[in-house]
C-alpha cells in the first residue's frame, strides 16, 4: 500500500522514517565525545603540572604516523558532532520557513529560532574544529640531537620527542566547545521529527510538518527549473549540473580553488625566501624533498647548512623555515634534566598553527556540502534504477558506509589535516617550523581535493529522471505517491497521453495552463491536447518516453 501526497494538503498517513537509529547513534558518539575530551584534559592538566609534557623515545617514522591516529580520532569526532548540529539546522530552518534543501552550509548558516545554530554558536563550533586540527599538529614535537654530548644543545634520545601538555589542554577545550554545542542542539525547542540524511525522509517529514503541498503538473520540472511554469515537457537524458541548481555549490567551487592557490603561494614564498634570505638564522636550505621530513643536524640551523655545504651533504636535510621561540631568555631547553615549552612560547605558535589551519578546515567544511548534495541526488536517482529505492529504515553509518562520495570526504579529511602538520609543526629546542617540500605536498593534496569536488559540481546525472539535488519542494512535486515503510519506490512513467479535460478538480491549480501551452500542445503529431504523465510508486514502472509530452494530471 502506499499514501497519496493529495493537493488538498491532507498527509496525516504519510509515512517517513524517524531513523531513530541514526538518533542512538548520535547520542552514543556524543557521549563518547564528552569522555574523550574529558581524558585530552585530565592527561593535559598531569602534563603541563610536569613542566608542559612528558618525553618519549620514538623513531621517526612512528613521530609522524602518530598525529594521523589523532586525526582519524578528531575526523570521527568532529563529523559526530557535526551531524547532531546539522540535523538541528535543518529543522530550526524548516521552522523559520527557510529551508529550500536538505544539504546546506552548517557553519555559515545560521538560525533565529536555535540557540545551538545562532551565528556565535556557529563561530564558536568552527573555532573548536580549528582548535582540535590544529592541537594535532603540537601534541608531539620533535628534536634535533646532532649535536656532540656536553654540548649545550645536546638532548639525550630519550628527549627526542616530546609529547605537549598544552597542546592536549587545546585540543580538549576544542572537543568539549564542540559536544556542549551538540548537546544543546540534542535537548533544545527544535524538534527534529527525522534524523534520517535522505532527502526522500526530509521531504516526507516536510510535507507532514510543514504542509508542503505538492504542485500538480510538474512531474517533469526538475530543480533547474523551479522557478518556470508547470507547462508540458519532454524528457532529457541527461540533467543539469548542481553547479546550476545550488548557489552555495558555486561558493564551494571557487572558495576550494582558492585554498590550492594559498597553499601553492605559500610553499612558494616560503621557498623564495629561503633562497634569497638563507643567512638569516632559522632558516635551513635543505634539498631532501622526501614525504616526511628530515631534520637538520643541529639546533642551530645555520650551522647545520654550512655543516652540510662544507661536507657536500646539502641534501641531508628538508629545506625549513623556522620561528624561533626562545622568548624573553626563559625558554630551557639547555636544561636537559626537566626541559620545557614556556606557555607564551607556546601560545603565539598554537595561534599561528590556528590561523593557518583555518584555510584547511573551512575548505573541507566547504566540500561536505557538495558531497552531501550529491548524495542526495544519487539517493533520489535510486527510484529509477532497476532496485527501486527503498523507504526501509537506515540509520547514519550505513547511509555513510554506502556512499562513496561521502565516505571518500571522511578517509580523505584526515589525511590531509596529517599532510598540514607534517608541513606546519615545531622543533622543541628551535621553535614553529614549515616545510615547503611538505606545503607542495599538501597544496597538491589540496588540487585532488578540489579536482574531486569539481567533478560533482559539474556532474550531469543520465537518465529521463529530473535533478533535485535535494530541494524539497521539487521531491514533493515529482513524488506523487509515497510507499509505506519497508517498501520500495520508482519513479517512471505512469500513464500514457492523457487530455487536459481528464485533470477533473485538479484543472483548478494550474488555471491559465491551457493557453500558456496551447502553441506547444499543437506540436503533438496527433494535433490533439494531449500530455502524458509521470511519478511514482511501489510498483516498478516503465521508462519515460522521449516521444512525449509530460505535465501531469491528477495525483
Amino acid at each position: 500500500m502506499y499514501s497519496a501526497l493529495q493537493d488538498t494538503g491532507d498527509t496525516a498517513d504519510l509515512y517517513f522514517d524517524s531513523s531513530a537509529r541514526s538518533r542512538t547513534l548520535s547520542k552514543v558518539g556524543l557521549v563518547i565525545s564528552w569522555i574523550a575530551g574529558f581524558v585530552c584534559l585530565g592527561v593535559g592538566i598531569r602534563f603541563t603540572s610536569n613542566q608542559n609534557g612528558a618525553y618519549l623515545d620514538l623513531n621517526k617514522y612512528t613521530k609522524e604516523i602518530l598525529p594521523l591516529a589523532f586525526n582519524v580520532l578528531v575526523t570521527c569526532i568532529n563529523d559526530s558532532l557535526g551531524y547532531i548540529h546539522t540535523n538541528s539546522l535543518r529543522w530550526a530552518l524548516q521552522r523559520e520557513g527557510r529551508l529550500a534543501f536538505n544539504s546546506n552550509l552548517r557553519l555559515f548558516t545560521s538560525a533565529r529560532t536555535s540557540k545551538a545554530n545562532a551565528w556565535y554558536a556557529n563561530i564558536w563550533m568552527l573555532f573548536c574544529m580549528i582548535m582540535s586540527y590544529a592541537s594535532t599538529s603540537l601534541i608531539f614535537i620533535g628534536d634535533i640531537t646532532g649535536s656532540a654530548e656536553g654540548s649545550p644543545s645536546y638532548l639525550p634520545s630519550s628527549y627526542t620527542n616530546f609529547v605537549c601538555g598544552y597542546a592536549l589542554l587545546t585540543l580538549s577545550i576544542g572537543i568539549l566547545g564542540q559536544c556542549a554545542i551538540a548537546t544543546a542542539a540534542i535537548y533544545s525547542a527544535v524538534s527534529l521529527p527525522t534524523w534520517s540524511q535522505s532527502p526522500v525522509e526530509t521531504a516526507a517529514a516536510c510535507a507532514v510538518v510543514a504542509g508542503i503541498r505538492r504542485v500538480p503538473g510538474r512531474c517533469l520540472r526538475g530543480v533547474h527549473d523551479k522557478e518556470l511554469d508547470a507547462l508540458p515537457v519532454a524528457p532529457i537524458s541527461r540533467q543539469k549540473p548542481a553547479y546550476k541548481a545550488h548557489k552555495e555549490v558555486r561558493v564551494v567551487f571557487f572558495s576550494i580553488w582558492g585554498t590550492v592557490a594559498f597553499a601553492f603561494l605559500w610553499g612558494g614564498a616560503l621557498i623564495a625566501v629561503i633562497n634569497n634570505l638563507n643567512l638569516v638564522d632559522g632558516m635551513y636550505y635543505g634539498k631532501n624533498w622526501t614525504f616526511f621530513p628530515v631534520l637538520p643536524s643541529s639546533v642551530d640551523l645555520r650551522a647545520a647548512e654550512v655543516q652540510a655545504e662544507a661536507q657536500n651533504t646539502d641534501t641531508a636535510g628538508t629545506m625549513t623555515l623556522a620561528i624561533l621561540w626562545d622568548v624573553y631568555g626563559e625558554f630551557n631547553w639547555q636544561n636537559t634534566a626537566n626541559p620545557y615549552i614556556p606557555f607564551a612560547s607556546f601560545c603565539w605558535g598554537f595561534a599561528l598553527i590556528c590561523l593557518l589551519q583555518t584555510v584547511m578546515t573551512v575548505s573541507l567544511h566547504c566540500a561536505e556540502l557538495l558531497v552531501n548534495v550529491v548524495r542526495d541526488e544519487k539517493t533520489w536517482r535510486r527510484a529509477s534504477g532497476s532496485a527501486g529505492l527503498s523507504r526501509k529504515p537506515t540509520n547514519v553509518l550505513s547511509a555513510l558506509l554506502t556512499s562513496g562520495p561521502a565516505l571518500t570526504l571522511f578517509l580523505y579529511k584526515p589525511v590531509l589535516h596529517w599532510i598540514f602538520g607534517l608541513a606546519a609543526s615545531a622543533y622543541f629546542s628551535i621553535g614553529l617550523v614549515m616545510r615547503p617540500p611538505q606545503i607542495i605536498y599538501l597544496s597538491i593534496g589540496a588540487v585532488i581535493l578540489a579536482s574531486f569536488v569539481s567533478a560533482f559540481a559539474f556532474w550531469q546525472p543520465k537518465g529521463h529522471q529530473p535533478a533535485t539535488f535535494g530541494h524539497l519542494q521539487t521531491l514533493v512535486d515529482l513524488i506523487d505517491e509515497w510507499p509505506a515503510e519497508g517498501e520500495t519506490m520508482f519513479w517512471g512513467r505512469k500513464t500514457g497521453r492523457k487530455t487536459m479535460d481528464s485533470w477533473g478538480e485538479d484543472e483548478a491549480l494550474v488555471a491559465g495552463a491551457r493557453t500558456r501551452s496551447q502553441e506547444v500542445l499543437e506540436m503533438d503529431s496527433l494535433g490533439e491536447e494531449r500530455v502524458a504523465h509521470a511519478g511514482t510508486s511501489a510498483m516498478k514502472l516503465e521508462d519515460v518516453r522521449s516521444d512525449e509530452l509530460y505535465m501531469g494530471y491528477g495525483r
